[in-house]
């Protein structure tokens, strides 16, 4: 996306990528542990990516300790 000049493109590219990177948060927890790190990066770099789409953040009491401690800590 760094070489997409256009913003217009870019904010759909955006818009299209938000609610996959969010369901696969609801996978089993090694893919969260992944999708999380992920995510990460990426709202490092686009910060309003996941503005609209996740409105409450939850923890399952089934989470590992790195999903747990990716998620808090990032």
């Amino acid at each position: 996306m760094e070489l997409i000049t256009s913003t217009d493109v870019v904010r759909n590219l955006c818009k299209k990528m938000a609610p996959p990177l969010v369901t696969l948060l609801s996978a089993e927890p090694e893919i969260q542990y992944v999708a999380l790190r992920n995510i990460n990066l990426i709202v490092q770099k686009r910060p309003t990516i996941l503005a609209h789409e996740i409105k409450v953040t939850f923890f399952e009491l089934l989470f590992f300790d790195h999903v747990t401690l990716c998620s808090l800590t990032q």
